[in-house]
C-alpha cells in the first residue's frame, strides 16, 4: 500500500463519518412533498437557506462531492 492510499482511506473514513453525524443532526422531515423533493415554495421558506437545515445540506453536499472526488483519486492513482 502506497502513503497516497493510506491518506486517501483515513480521509474517506473521516468524511462518511462527517456525513453521518450532519445527517443525523438534520431535523426530521415530514410528508409527501419531501418523497418527491418539493421543499414548498411558500413566503415562510423564503429565508432557508439561512437555516441550520439548509448548512448541514450544503455540508453534506460538499462532503459528498470530497467523497467522490477522493475515491476517485484514490482508485486512479493506486
Amino acid at each position: 500500500m502506497s502513503a497516497i492510499t493510506i491518506i486517501g482511506g483515513i480521509l474517506i473514513l473521516a468524511l462518511c463519518v462527517l456525513i453521518i453525524v450532519c445527517v443525523t443532526l438534520m431535523e426530521p422531515q415530514s410528508g409527501l412533498g419531501t418523497i418527491a423533493g418539493d421543499g414548498g415554495n411558500s413566503f415562510f421558506n423564503q429565508n432557508s437557506g439561512r437555516t441550520r437545515d439548509a448548512m448541514l445540506t450544503r455540508a453534506v453536499w460538499i462532503c459528498g462531492g470530497a467523497l467522490v472526488l477522493i475515491t476517485l483519486i484514490v482508485l486512479f492513482v493506486a
